[in-house]
């Protein structure tokens, strides 16, 4: 957005200077630095000379429209606001932040705004005890920049002005959101203990477990959220202290659970529990018997004998197409990540800490055993039999028994509704359709992402029970919330948005996943940066407009700014009717639909739009050129421009995920589960209704 003020720096220079210092377009930007400094003269409306300073190449012919000015005056470690800059332009907070960069200052304010850039390194004495309470009581701009002092700001605000605060964290993928949500709520947890003790304890507790199970190893980032989150601390009714905490969750990418791109990896826990399996009763691993102590592994003898033997090669869901030379049973944390544990000692941790949150001995050993359950079902293949339908293959009906016994249903139940479904006539009459092995593949991994799924659920509402309020938490077992693992208890907030029921304001912390542009982008990379767009578009409404509009009500001259608009890109994708999600919606309904047929409608009903178009095509010269607007769509691709760039999506897939068809059978089986929790967890639809009863017997 910086971008609206890069012309007003012009009015700070003269025409008639010669020498001017420059920044410039780097003309092999992939090489280097995005930027070149150098010295110009001839300033004007013409065309410009610039000589450069960092190459000392031949001078360049540019226009005065593609150079910006430069101060030679900032101090090497760059400044600590930019604001503060001589000229506020792209490359001069490009290049502040680098200084910046360079001397491990990995923070930089730009007025209200708190720019951090992902250092890539463990910086301990950052975040230590001693740098939380000096932050303590300490105005913005007093000392150095850091997400503690807007931590502290929130905190002050809410005890002193009874005004409830949010904290949006926002970025692409791999810049670091997490992190600095967890510091966040470690500072708020550090200067809270003493009033609140067990809700620190419970909120410290919260972010390991949430990270072990929504966040995932990628090309990009080795601690990558797969999930929203928004955390709201809510404080007493008088305001002295915090009191309880909630969490809402978004989103969840559950389909990395049967799938991810080659070099990426599935959710931290799959990992952790087998490695813990494969050191239980080793004796090899000090950790591993912390978390032996509290799980009973003789159920999950199939997957510890398998991980002993393999490691997390041994499972398809772990390294699929033989990917162990990726990374085999190694942490998905690596040196470069700080991490210095090893999974087995990560998984001792996951246990500890939903003992912290309060979750019974049997509780935990259900959930190891569901996680276990999901890995067995992943190594499940099929065969045909003589008519040529599916059937579990015979080499792999261990694992099917094996992760039958741990989801306390039969093995033949389980074989069934994996390779089969009961048709209702509209006579009243039932006849069962056998599956092809496409068709049981697809139940197969349907049914490992609906487990991991709901046990996602059961966490986030088992973490907000323990956040409750002593008063609002529900009994011990319970799992009445919203499928978002919200507690209803909590009002919603009145109009006019700043204190709750009661008196009781939060601090709201959004922590939600970056934007993405991946080799290939499918249905959830659409959704994560259409969020990111809407983020975007919240931005620049309270950091941009609001503050012109105040400039104008104070009667401030401010010159007339074209600030940047991706309205056309919002409603684009979710107008209704007829964005891209409603057609989506609307396809899924069609007999016959395709996603052949998705992206036909998709430009037969936004040909014109400015915000989406055809890709490129490519000559056999290995030229790309525009494609013709009137073109027919040729396949299932299609290109959107987002406010940070144009991403080209690959609409393979869009209909089945968005349905995510789960035939309704599977789950009543795991109504019949021996094991309370996982019977409670299909109780109730995802959308907190109740399932229907079920006549399914194991």
């Amino acid at each position: 957005f910086f971008s609206a003020w890069f012309g007003l720096t012009w009015s700070a220079m003269s025409a008639t200077t010669s020498r001017r210092p420059v920044f410039y377009p780097n003309p092999s930007p992939s090489a280097g630095e995005p930027f070149l400094r150098g010295h110009c003269s001839g300033l004007g409306d013409g065309p410009v000379t610039v000589t450069p300073c960092d190459t000392g190449g031949d001078p360049v012919q540019l226009t005065a429209a593609d150079v910006c000015p430069r101060s030679e005056a900032e101090p090497e470690e760059g400044v600590a606001d930019a604001a503060s800059l001589a000229f506020l332009n792209e490359p001069s907070l490009l290049d502040n932040i680098a200084r910046r960069y360079a001397h491990d200052r990995i923070y930089t304010y730009v007025g209200p705004v708190l720019l951090a850039v992902n250092p890539y390194k463990t910086l301990a004495e950052l975040y230590s005890r001693e740098a939380m309470d000096a932050y303590r009581g300490r105005a913005i701009g007093v000392l150095p920049p850091h997400v503690f002092a807007l931590a502290d700001r929130a905190r002050r605000m809410i005890l002193s002005d009874r005004r409830s605060q949010s904290i949006v964290v926002s970025g692409e993928s791999g810049a670091g959101k997490t992190e600095s949500c967890r510091a966040i709520v470690d500072y708020l947890a550090h200067h809270s203990r003493e009033e609140a003790e067990d809700l620190c304890t419970a909120m410290l507790s919260a972010s390991p477990l949430l990270e072990a199970f929504g966040c995932a190893s990628t090309l990009r980032n080795k601690n990558s959220s797969r999930f929203g989150k928004l955390m709201r601390i809510w404080t007493a009714a008088g305001g002295a202290s915090f009191s309880h905490s909630s969490i809402e969750t978004y989103l969840l990418e559950k389909g990395r659970v049967s799938n991810h791109a080659p070099g990426e990896r599935t959710f931290h826990v799959l990992y952790y529990i087998a490695a813990a399996a494969a050191a239980a009763g080793a004796g090899t691993d000090a950790t591993a018997a912390a978390a032996a102590a509290a799980i009973d592994w003789a159920p999950l003898a199939a997957v510890t004998e398998a991980a002993r033997g393999g490691g997390a090669g041994a499972f398809r869901l772990l390294c699929p197409s033989g990917e162990a030379a990726q990374g085999g049973d190694a942490a998905p944390h690596d040196e470069a990540w700080g991490s210095t544990s090893s999974p087995a000692a990560e998984f001792a941790s996951v246990v500890s800490a939903l003992g912290a949150l309060g979750a019974s001995r049997g509780e935990v050993q259900s959930a190891a055993q569901i996680l276990g359950a999901v890995l067995l079902l992943g190594n499940l293949h099929f065969a045909d039999d003589e008519q040529d339908k599916a059937k579990v293959a015979d080499e792999r009906r261990a694992d099917l028994e094996a992760a039958a016994a741990l989801l306390g249903i039969g093995a033949a139940g389980l074989e069934q509704r994996l390779t089969s479904r009961t048709v209702h006539s509209g006579r009243g009459s039932m006849y069962s359709v056998r599956y092809d092995r496409s068709l049981a593949d697809g139940a197969r991994d349907g049914l490992a992402r609906e487990l991991y799924e709901r046990l996602f659920g059961w966490l986030v509402r088992r973490i907000n029970t323990s956040l409750a309020a002593p008063s609002a938490a529900p009994a011990a077992g319970s799992t009445a919330a919203s499928a978002s693992g919200s507690v209803p208890a909590r009002a919603s907030a009145e109009e006019g948005g700043s204190c709750y029921v009661g008196g009781s304001c939060y601090i709201a912390i959004l922590d939600i996943f970056g934007f993405e542009s991946l080799g290939v982008n499918s249905l959830e990379q659409l959704l994560i940066n259409h969020t990111n767009e809407s983020l975007q578009h919240f931005f620049l409404d309270r950091t941009m407009r609001a503050e012109l509009a105040m400039y104008a009500d104070e009667g401030v001259p401010v010159p007339a700014i074209q600030l940047p608009n991706n309205s056309a890109c919002l409603e684009l994708v979710q107008a209704k009717p007829g964005g891209l999600l409603c057609i989506i919606e609307d396809e899924g309904c069609v007999p016959q639909a395709n996603d052949h047929t998705l992206v036909a409608r998709f430009f037969g009903s936004h040909r014109e739009h400015a915000s989406i178009r055809l890709p490129d095509v490519i000559l056999a010269s290995g030229r790309r050129m525009p494609a013709r607007k009137s073109a027919p769509p040729d396949g299932t691709r299609f290109v959107v421009a987002h406010y940070a760039g144009e991403v080209e999506y690959e609409a393979s897939g869009f209909l089945s995920k968005n349905l995510d068809a789960l035939h309704p059978e599977l789950p009543l089986l795991l109504q019949t589960s021996a094991h309370p929790l996982l019977a409670s967890l299909f109780a109730t639809s995802r959308d907190g209704g109740a399932d229907a009863p079920s006549a399914a017997t194991p």
